[in-house]
């Protein structure tokens, strides 16, 4: 059997199609089961938030994951093989505050994302005091938690509604399918057949 995590929410929705050609029924994937089998038994999926959806798949639980580039560039590729990228979920990380950070300024960031913003930040030469936040991270700058938000935009509506700006793009997302790196050899034909089914169904980047 080959097990797959994927993505719950945006990610998941852009697969649909695919996760249809690969069995699973509509009944299945609108109910709130989050461990779904497909109708021949041979494949089964595993619903969970983005870092879940690349620990099952880092630890040998989930074959393969479907998940933003943002979980890989956050919390490392180790475990795990990056077989194809997709043009699904395209989306951009993003540095948003009111105005550009004034020169020689200490920073306070509010942002999920910590490893990638405190990177960014050294190589801009900004002392910066990293926030973690892990809701609306649009409400920082509003309520004076930080100065600047690191964060996913697709549209930017958000940002705009909140009377933010962004200020730079750090990294472009979409979504990834990335495989456990063990599995690669115990399972290789059933994921090279996978991959042939993303590529016909929903094509690569």
């Amino acid at each position: 059997m080959l097990s797959i995590s994927i993505t719950k929410g945006r990610i998941m929705e852009q697969c649909l199609p695919l996760l249809r050609y690969l069995g699973f029924t509509d009944a299945a994937l609108k109910s709130r089961q989050l461990v779904l089998r497909n109708v021949s038994g041979d494949r089964q999926l595993f619903i969970l938030r983005g870092r879940d959806a690349l620990t099952c798949v880092r630890y040998g639980v989930a074959d393969i994951a479907i998940v933003g580039k943002d979980m890989l560039l956050e919390y490392g590729s180790e475990g795990v093989y990056e077989l194809l990228y997709t043009n699904l979920a395209r989306c951009r990380l993003v540095l948003a505050g009111i105005r550009p950070p004034p020169k020689d300024s200490h920073l306070r960031v509010a942002t999920k994302y910590t490893k990638m913003t405190n990177q960014y930040c050294i190589e801009n030469g900004w002392q910066a005091e990293i926030i973690p936040i892990y809701g609306s991270a649009e409400i920082s700058p509003l309520i004076g938690i930080a100065d600047y938000i690191v964060d996913i935009t697709a549209s930017g509506k958000t940002l705009q509604a909140n009377n933010l700006n962004i200020l730079a793009t750090i990294a472009d997302i979409s979504a990834r399918v990335v495989i456990n790196a063990a599995a690669l050899h115990t399972k290789h034909q059933e994921i090279q057949q996978f991959k042939g089914h993303v590529i016909s169904v929903i094509g690569s980047g």
